[in-house]
């Protein structure tokens, strides 16, 4: 039988979303498991602790889609901070590895993180001291574009903070296409900040 794909209602394959109560990220898929639990343990206790809607729907490529929607940004970056610690390959063992935390924005925000003459990212890394590096290319047949945040545990949720404070004051233009990585393309990996080809490379 194929496993659920841990949606709030049984498999979940298509998203539906793009409201600024939901946050999305890329994550490799060999970190899933230790996200979701041994059948589901993981992921209910955070749903239940936060009263959120966590969700990482099954894929079969090296990549998926981790969204998270709660009532108010302190609880989003809370449950980020929870879940920070699985993203590191096999977990945080002595805690000094660096985390390496991809979110997806809509490309029509970029612009915003990135400033004039990109004098807004340098601003950020600055004040966060978290690596923030924003991908040119959408992921495959999507409107969203990967923002690389790269530092210690504390320097990426202050990354994450800024970055979603930042865009949640800039309105969507443009056609909204959520990516499924279903389409990941092993070829365009590093030009968009995927996972696979090699190339997870930090910034």
């Amino acid at each position: 039988m194929k496993r659920d794909a841990y949606g709030e209602d049984g498999p979940v394959h298509k998203r539906q979303r793009q409201t600024d109560d939901e946050v999305t990220f890329l994550i490799p898929s060999k970190v899933a498991g230790s996200i979701i639990g041994k059948g589901g343990s993981n992921i209910s206790k955070l749903r239940s602790e936060y009263k959120a809607s966590i969700t990482v729907p099954d894929c079969p490529g090296p990549e998926r889609v981790l969204s998270i929607s709660a009532s108010d940004i302190d609880t989003i970056l809370e449950i980020v901070k929870d879940i920070l610690p699985n993203l590191v390959d096999g977990g945080l063992k002595g805690g000094n590895e660096d985390l390496d935390i991809r979110l997806l924005i809509h490309q029509s925000r970029a612009g915003c993180v990135i400033g004039k003459a990109g004098a807004k990212i340098k601003e950020l890394r600055e004040k966060t001291g978290a690596r923030l590096k924003i991908f040119s290319s959408t992921a495959p047949q999507s409107t969203e574009r990967v923002v690389q945040l790269v530092g210690g545990k504390e320097a990426v949720a202050a990354g994450v903070r800024e970055v979603l404070d930042l865009i949640r004051q800039v309105p969507i233009k443009g056609a909204i296409q959520n990516y499924d990585p279903h389409n990941y393309d092993d070829y365009y990996a590093e030009e968009y900040g995927g996972f696979g080809g090699g190339n997870n490379k930090p910034c």
